[in-house]
């Protein structure tokens, strides 16, 4: 009996994320670089939905435009909620015009850049997943300036990184794109 609960469960979470939706739940290809491991949203219209959906007025959201802007080209979403005690992850990628991408690098050049380092332990801070600007080895492009907003552990005192909040914005002056970026874990 409790099997059967169970597997009703995960079924209405399944659904609510429109799994049964081709649209939504795109297949492993060279665009998404073959790893999607659980299916995610990428219908660009969908995007105001979602970031209502998880705005809660709190920090992590706040950095995303409420709107894709009208002159923004190339616009990538994708979207992952969280299952139970699962990740979740939000990212819009898009291409603007040049003053606009100068803005934005005005606004958050100032932040901490992450550096990205083959030496990593478990008190530095984990490198951010993109998946819209990563290969299949998850290294990101290289011409993307990775800015943190904000990276917040929420693990344990022997591993803190277990868990944790990261959030922040990339931008690449040679190609005028910007992604967006939300990770919980």
């Amino acid at each position: 009996m409790k099997t059967r609960k169970t597997l009703i469960l995960v079924i209405f979470l399944l659904s609510a994320c429109g799994i049964r939706d081709a649209e939504i739940t795109p297949s492993a290809s060279p665009e998404t670089n073959g790893r999607l491991h659980f299916p995610f949203i990428t219908d660009i219209s969908r995007y105001s939905e979602v970031l209502s959906s998880e705005d809660d007025g709190s920090p992590p959201i706040a950095h995303f435009p409420k709107e894709i802007p009208v002159e923004a080209g190339n616009v990538k979403f994708a979207y992952q909620p969280r299952i139970m005690q699962g990740a979740m992850f939000l990212e819009l990628l898009m291409t603007l015009p040049e003053s606009q991408i100068n803005e934005l690098w005005d606004k958050y050049g100032d932040l901490e850049q992450y550096q990205y380092s083959e030496e990593k332990d478990l008190t530095d801070i984990p490198e951010p997943i993109l998946y819209l600007i990563s290969d299949e080895n998850n290294g990101y492009d290289q011409n993307f300036s990775i800015f943190l907003i904000s990276a917040e552990p929420a693990g344990k005192a022997d591993f803190i990184w277990n868990h944790g909040t990261m959030y922040g914005v990339g931008i690449d002056k040679t190609s005028f794109q910007v992604i967006y970026w939300l990770q919980y874990w």
